[in-house]
């Protein structure tokens, strides 16, 4: 199973959720809610991340899967 792409968006930088919480300016509680999917980060948080990683704002963004018929 694939991580979460916030998750797998921050491993590939080889960052800690602590960095990632420092460098977006976000808080880890945060950054843990997002990637945990406890949480859906907003907008603003979603820029923020993406502008940290230097990644597309969609690539973060988990696609809907259809339920099978």
């Amino acid at each position: 199973m694939n991580p979460p792409p916030i998750k797998a968006a921050r491993l590939a930088a080889g960052l800690t959720q602590e960095a990632l919480a420092y460098g977006s300016g976000l808080s880890l509680s945060t950054i843990e809610g997002a990637e945990s999917g406890r949480n859906q980060p907003t907008i603003t948080s979603l820029r923020k991340i993406a502008a940290f990683l230097s990644v597309d704002i969609v690539s973060l963004i988990d696609a809907p899967t259809e339920a099978a018929s």
